[in-house]
């Protein structure tokens, strides 16, 4: 597996977390302006995270958030990677 196929496991499954721990799959789904259908698409993994959803994310969550969807993206590979060396 690529670095990028990896790093993009790593955003789908931090962008679940993220949405867990700070709003619900509706609230998403309204302050981002998605569909629900889109929004669950997207923190269920279906969906691709396109720069698009990322830009989307920074404007409407602000740099913070998009810091710390980074760092759990990055906390969620490296417990992929680990988890594939044993």
């Amino acid at each position: 597996m690529s670095k990028e196929q990896k790093n993009v496991i790593g955003l789908k499954a931090a962008l679940a977390v993220w949405v867990e721990k700070h709003a619900s799959i509706p609230d998403f789904s309204r302050a981002m302006k998605y569909s629900y259908q889109h929004s669950w698409n997207l923190v269920s993994s279906k969906a691709p995270v396109t720069d698009s959803v990322v830009g989307r994310f920074a404007l409407t969550y602000g740099a913070e958030a998009l810091d710390e969807w980074f760092a759990l993206a990055q906390s969620e590979l490296m417990l992929y990677v680990q988890k594939k060396s044993e």
